[in-house]
């Protein structure tokens, strides 16, 4: 194969993936086939079974898409300010949020969504604790667990969701109030 047809090989398994991606965070799991896939991403079914070769191999890709994208999206905010964290998280919501939750209300029934979802639950662990790292310097051992998880609950897809979608506040309202919720929480 000659070099000019690396470029294209490359551009086919990342259309293959991110079509795959499409399917899992719009629509239930089953329809994530190797047959959809290839008709979705516009290749043929061997196509998308010479890049990956098992549906596990191809959820593998997804995960270390989910790695290689999660952190990125909230990381320009300094750590400690606690407006402009929470800003960045109601944004990459108002993006991805309804498709997470999509994800989310699969997960107990597909263990390969589960592996997907734990490894944006650790990533969004890390985001708080740099994001909020001047504030967590003063607690230690249980209660730092503890003011770690509340922040992960004040600043979580479903808090988002109970704001914004369930009680209709306005992108900037949901962000005041998560704000304030994970104000408090450092300052208990």
């Amino acid at each position: 194969m000659s070099q000019a047809a690396e470029p294209d090989v490359d551009g086919t398994r990342e259309r293959i993936v991110l079509t795959a991606a499409h399917i899992v965070s719009t629509e239930p799991f089953e329809a994530l086939t190797m047959r959809r896939i290839a008709s979705d991403a516009n290749v043929s079914l061997s196509t998308v079974v010479r890049h990956f070769g098992t549906k596990d191999a191809l959820l593998a890709a997804l995960v270390a898409l989910g790695e290689a994208e999660g952190p990125n999206r909230r990381a320009a905010t300094d750590p400690g300010d606690i407006t402009a964290a929470v800003r960045a998280v109601v944004e990459d919501y108002e993006s991805d949020g309804d498709s997470l939750l999509n994800v989310l209300a699969q997960e107990h029934r597909f263990p390969a969504v589960s592996r997907l979802l734990e490894i944006g639950r650790k990533g969004h662990l890390e985001w708080v604790r740099a994001a909020f790292a001047p504030q967590l310097r003063r607690y230690r051992g249980a209660r730092l667990r503890r003011i770690e998880g509340l922040l992960v609950v004040a600043t979580d897809v479903y808090t988002w969701k109970i704001l914004r979608r369930d009680r209709q506040l306005s992108r900037s309202e949901t962000s005041a109030a998560m704000t304030q919720l994970a104000s408090a929480v450092v300052e208990s």
